[in-house]
C-alpha cells in the first residue's frame, strides 16, 4: 500500500522577521559509518553550530543551542566516561558568551536558550546555562521531562543532566514547551514563538523524544530551516545513503535516530520545505556548511578600495592570511606587494565614472571601501570631494550587483550615547578631547607625523608641551604652544572638514535597503597597533570609558582600536555578514603604546 502523500500549507504571510547569527559551537570526532549505512569506517570532524536570534520588534535575544565545551564539569559522569575520550570535543575559539559580546550582545540580554539546534537534551546541545546566561530560561521539546528525569544526580549511570531534570535537586531554570501548536507547511505541530510569524519552533520526531527543528524568516525575506540532528548529512537528506543501523554487544540494534520511521517521515517533510516552499535548509553536516548564513572554509573574492593605505593594507593582509582572494583597487595597488591571492587593479575612484567602476567591481563577493585621501596630504582632506567619491562608489556597487558592501567611515557619524540626534561631531567637547587623546599617545602621534606631514609635526610639538605641563616642567613657551594649537583646532582644523564629510556620507546608507551594506566607524583613537583579536562591538553610538550617559567631559574617555584588530572585525563581517544595514564600531584595549608601522605589505613581518 502506497504511503499517503504529505499535505502542506503555504508559508504564512507576515511582516515579522528576525536577525539570525551563526555562532561557532565547537566540534568533535565522528565516523561516517555511524551516519551512513554500508560505508567504510572513516573518521571526520563534525562541526556544531549555535544560533543567536534577535527579534527587533520585542528587543528579545534568543539562543538556539549552546554548542560544546572542553570543561568536563559541564557534562555528566556518563558523558565523561563513555563519550569524551572517543569523540574528543573541542570548544569554539571564543565561547558563545564572547561571540555574542563581539556582536554587541550582553549575556544579561539573553532571555531564552532553546535546546538545541534540534531542541533536545543530548550532550552536544544542552548544558547548564545559569552561570553563563543568568537571566535566561531553558526550553526543551515536549516529552523531554518523562524521558530524561530524574537524571544523573539520582543515577550516576544516567547520561541525562540532573541539574535540569531532577525535580528536587535541579539548579537550572527551564520549561517544557507546551504550545499552542498549529500547522506549518508540511508539519502538524509548530509554535509561533513571537506571535508574528517570524520564528517557528516545530516538533520533529525521530532523533529522540523532544526533538525540534525551527524556521525563521530573515530581514531580507528569506526563510531558513534549522534542522540539525533531524538529519545528520546532506547525503542522507538527498537519499544518497540510508541511515546507519548497527548492532550493540548485547545483540540489540542502535542508530543515531531513536525512531527510524519517525525520523524518515521528518526528513520527508523537510524535503517539502526545500523543494516546494523554497526554504534554505541547514543541518549539522560533515559536508555542507551553513550556506545561507556563512560559507565556512570558502574563499571569497574581496575587493578592497585603498589596499596599500593604512587600514586597507592591514585588512588585505588579514584576508589573504585567511585564504581569501583580494582584488586591490587604487591608483597604485602594487605598493602592497605581490601574492598569489592578490590581484592589483589600477583605478582612480576620484576621477573614473560609475560604469567604469562597476566593471572593476563585477564578480566580487564583498567590496570594502577603505578609501581615504590622507596620502595626498592635508590639502586633500576636503568635504565635497569625499562625498562625491562615496556617491560614485555606492552607485557602482549597485550597478555591479556586488553581494555585500562594507563602508569604512569615521567615528564622526556615531551618535553620542543615549542621544540619537547628536552625532559625535555636534558634541562641543569631542574634537578637542580627541586631539588631546592622540597627542597623549606616542604611537598615535608617530602615525600622524608619518601620514599627515605638517599637521603631524604640529601635533608632535603639542604632545611635547602637554608632557612638560603634566610633569611640572612647563614654561610660558609650552603653555603658549598648547593655547595656540588648541585655538587652531577650534578655529580651522582641516581634518575636521574631512571627518564632517565622512559623517555626512552615512546619509547615503541610513534607512537604505536597496542593496546589502554595513557601515563601520572605527572608535575615535584608530591607529596602528598590535593584533590581539580582543575587541568589543558597539552599535550606533560612540564607545566611551566611564559613565557613558555623561557627555560633559570627554577627556581621557575615548576608546580606540588598532588597524590590525579592526581588520579582524571587518574580515569577520565580510565572512559572516551579520550586521547588514547596521552602523557599528569596534574598540579594544590600547594600553600598549608602542609605535607600529602605519602600513604593512604582503612580505611577512614580525609586527602583525
Amino acid at each position: 500500500m502506497a504511503a499517503k502523500p504529505i499535505e502542506w500549507l503555504p508559508l504564512p504571510e507576515t511582516n515579522g522577521s528576525v536577525k539570525l547569527q551563526l555562532l561557532d559551537g565547537g566540534s568533535f570526532i565522528a565516523n561516517y559509518a555511524v551516519l551512513h549505512a554500508g560505508v567504510k569506517d572513516e573518521s571526520f570532524r563534525m562541526y556544531n553550530w549555535a544560533f543567536h536570534i534577535f527579534h527587533h520588534a520585542t528587543n528579545r535575544h534568543i539562543l538556539w543551542d549552546l554548542g560544546l565545551t572542553s570543561n568536563p564539569n559541564d557534562y555528566t559522569p556518563w558523558v565523561n566516561k563513555f563519550l569524551i575520550d572517543v569523540l574528543k570535543p573541542v570548544s569554539p575559539k571564543l565561547s558563545i558568551s564572547e561571540q555574542l559580546k563581539q556582536r554587541g550582545v550582553n549575556v544579561e540580554e539573553v532571555d531564552s536558550v532553546i535546546f538545541s539546534s534540534c531542541g533536545h537534551a543530548h550532550w552536544d546541545h544542552s548544558r547548564p546555562i545559569r552561570e553563563f546566561f543568568p537571566n535566561a530560561t531553558g526550553y526543551f521539546g515536549p516529552g523531554t521531562t518523562d524521558f530524561c528525569s530524574p537524571g544523573h544526580l539520582v543515577d550516576s549511570n544516567c547520561q541525562w543532566d540532573g541539574r535540569f531534570f531532577d525535580p528536587e535537586n535541579k539548579t537550572e531554570t527551564w520549561e517544557e514547551l507546551n504550545g499552542p501548536w498549529e500547522k506549518f507547511g508540511p508539519f502538524t505541530k509548530a509554535l509561533d514563538y513571537f506571535g508574528d510569524g517570524s520564528f517557528w519552533i516545530i516538533q520533529a520526531p525521530g532523533h529522540m523524544p523532544g526533538n525540534l527543528c525551527a524556521v525563521v524568516k530573515l530581514e531580507d525575506g528569506e526563510w531558513v530551516l534549522l534542522g540539525s540532528d533531524c538529519c545528520h548529512s546532506r547525503e542522507l537528506f538527498d537519499g544518497v545513503h540510508e541511515i546507519a543501523v548497527w548492532k550493540q554487544p548485547d545483540g540489540s540494534t542502535s542508530s543515531l535516530q531513536a525512531d527510524l520511521c519517525a525520523a524518515k517521515d521528518t526528513i520527508a517533510r523537510i524535503r517539502i520545505m526545500e523543494r516546494d516552499l523554497k526554504l534554505s535548509i541547514e543541518f549539522n553536516s560533515p559536508t555542507v556548511a551553513m550556506s545561507s548564513i556563512v560559507s565556512e572554509n570558502k574563499a571569497l573574492r574581496f575587493g578592497v578600495i585603498g589596499p596599500a593605505g593604512f587600514g586597507g593594507s592591514y585588512l588585505c593582509l588579514e584576508l589573504i592570511n585567511r585564504g581569501h582572494h583580494v582584488v586591490g583597487i587604487s591608483r597604485n595597488p602594487g605598493k602592497l606587494g605581490s601574492h598569489e591571492r592578490y590581484t592589483p587593479i589600477s583605478a582612480d575612484v576620484s576621477t573614473q565614472g560609475i560604469e567604469e567602476l562597476a566593471l572593476v567591481f563585477e564578480n566580487l563577493d564583498v567590496v570594502v571601501n577603505e578609501y581615504g585621501p590622507h596620502s595626498a596630504g592635508a590639502d586633500a582632506l576636503q568635504y565635497m570631494p569625499y562625498l562625491e567619491v562615496a556617491r560614485k562608489i555606492i552607485l557602482a556597487i549597485k550597478l555591479a550587483k556586488v553581494k555585500y558592501f562594507i563602508m569604512v567611515g569615521g567615528c564622526g557619524s556615531l551618535f553620542m550615547p543615549g542621544n540619537n540626534y547628536e552625532s559625535v561631531l555636534e558634541n562641543k567637547g569631542w574634537w578637542l578631547a580627541y586631539r588631546r587623546a592622540i597627542a597623549d599617545s606616542e604611537a598615535h602621534t608617530s602615525y600622524m607625523e608619518e601620514r599627515l606631514g605638517p599637521m603631524g609635526t604640529g601635533l608632535r610639538k603639542y604632545r611635547i608641551a602637554r608632557l612638560a605641563q603634566r610633569t611640572g616642567e612647563g614654561t610660558a613657551e609650552t603653555k603658549q604652544i598648547i593655547e595656540d594649537y588648541e585655538g587652531y583646532v577650534r578655529r580651522n582644523d582641516r581634518a575636521l572638514e574631512f571627518i564632517t564629510g565622512c559623517r555626512t556620507s552615512f546619509m547615503f546608507f541610513d534607512g537604505n535597503t536597496s542593496f546589502r551594506w554595513t557601515f563601520v566607524s572605527p572608535s575615535a583613537l584608530y591607529r596602528p597597533g598590535k593584533r590581539t583579536g580582543n575587541f568589543e562591538i558597539r552599535f550606533d553610538e560612540l564607545p566611551l570609558k566611564g559613565d557613558e550617559k555623561d557627555p560633559t567631559n570627554l577627556d581621557d574617555r575615548l576608546h580606540g582600536i588598532s588597524a590590525a584588530d579592526l581588520a579582524i572585525a571587518i574580515a569577520d563581517e565580510g565572512e559572516l555578514q551579520t550586521k547588514c544595514w547596521r552602523h557599528w564600531s569596534a574598540f579594544a584595549d590600547l594600553a600598549d603604546d608602542t609605535p607600529t608601522p602605519s602600513y604593512v605589505t604582503l612580505i611577512p613581518s614580525s609586527h602583525i
